[in-house]
């Protein structure tokens, strides 16, 4: 089965790190070379952190300031003035501190008018933190708009070529992200890997480096023939505001269509960029394998979680078209056994 692995989606886990360093070899001769491409999302995660690192002191009092106003006397308090509710962040979720912010920002005209005491209102920020958050989600749009280009599925996803134009337009316009989020960077992996498969993605073998030819020489394929087409995008692009990821990406639908697509390599959409997908089926069967449920056998959570995964591509009238074929019929109510005979000796 190595034998056969192309490529190893890279998480941060101790399991898949025994795992990489097996496939990997870890430098030792014979070893399978699997290359590993790391997770964009959580790149792109890093890269926010240290965007907010700026503002430690701000977050840091806002959280305190939730913290505060979380508590069954100050909660009762602001509930007379409004029906937001503080939010503190998650370390463990990604837009936690966006949310926070704008929570904050949306409940300061009322803070002044719900006769805290002293200790809550000393942790009210005043007009200058006010503008430095009010600044911190308007450039963090960027940001969230780029997060969520990488979680679309289907014919929005975006691929590692799109991803690279994508970390490309927040390096030009936020130098102090490039730590994570450049082509080179110390937590990518197989950098010339990647490297390879996003110039092949954006059709741009002809700038493909030797380097990067040997990384892709298990993707050669025959020759296509002379009447191989291509398949452009016919989406028209809305006339409505686009994000800062639509632009990007909707440029990058552009300039394929002026490039040919006829490639000596197979497809690679198979190359994930990120573990989106992976986690979204975690939570999937989390929500299936409740308490009440943990004496579910492996095969009826695999048949849920199959059918909850792909519930596009069925519905009721699928299910009554498979009983109808396969002409399944009730079984009949069995009789209780002397029925007939008391009946005779009545």
């Amino acid at each position: 089965m190595i034998s056969v692995v192309q490529i190893l989606e890279k998480h941060l886990c101790i399991a898949d790190k025994l795992t990489a360093a097996i496939l990997t070899g870890n430098g030792r001769q014979n070893a399978y070379t699997v290359p590993l491409v790391g997770c964009a999302s959580h790149r792109l995660n890093l890269s926010r952190t240290n965007f907010y690192d700026g503002h430690r002191a701000t977050i840091e009092q806002v959280d305190l300031l939730m913290s505060k106003l979380k508590t069954l006397k100050n909660a009762s308090k602001l509930r007379k003035k409004t029906h937001l509710r503080p939010t503190k962040r998650n370390i463990t979720r990604w837009s936690s501190t966006r949310k926070m912010l704008i929570k904050c920002w949306k409940i300061y005209p009322v803070l002044q008018n719900c006769n805290f005491d002293r200790s809550v209102l000393d942790l009210v920020p005043n007009l200058a933190m006010l503008s430095d958050i009010t600044d911190m989600i308007r450039e963090d749009d960027d940001f969230e708009s780029v997060s969520k280009a990488l979680q679309f599925e289907g014919d929005k996803a975006t691929d590692m070529y799109a991803t690279r134009k994508l970390f490309d337009g927040l390096i030009e316009i936020y130098p102090q992200s490039s730590d994570y989020l450049v082509p080179n960077s110390n937590i990518v992996h197989s950098p010339v890997f990647e490297s390879a498969v996003c110039k092949v993605q954006g059709k741009l073998e002809n700038l493909l480096s030797q380097s990067e030819k040997n990384s892709l020489k298990r993707f050669l394929k025959i020759p296509l023939p002379n009447n191989a087409s291509n398949q452009l995008d016919a989406d028209d692009d809305d006339d409505a505001e686009l994000s800062f990821a639509e632009r990007i990406t909707n440029n990058i639908r552009a300039e394929k269509r002026q490039r040919t697509d006829v490639s000596k390599y197979k497809s690679l959409k198979h190359v994930c960029k990120d573990s989106n997908i992976v986690e979204r089926l975690f939570s999937r069967a989390k929500l299936i394998m409740r308490d009440h449920r943990k004496h579910m056998s492996p095969y009826h959570l695999e048949m849920l979680l199959m059918l909850r995964c792909n519930s596009g591509m069925w519905n009721v009238q699928t299910i009554d078209n498979i009983i109808k074929e396969n002409k399944v019929i009730e079984a009949p109510t069995p009789t209780t056994e002397g029925s007939d005979s008391d009946s005779d000796e009545i």
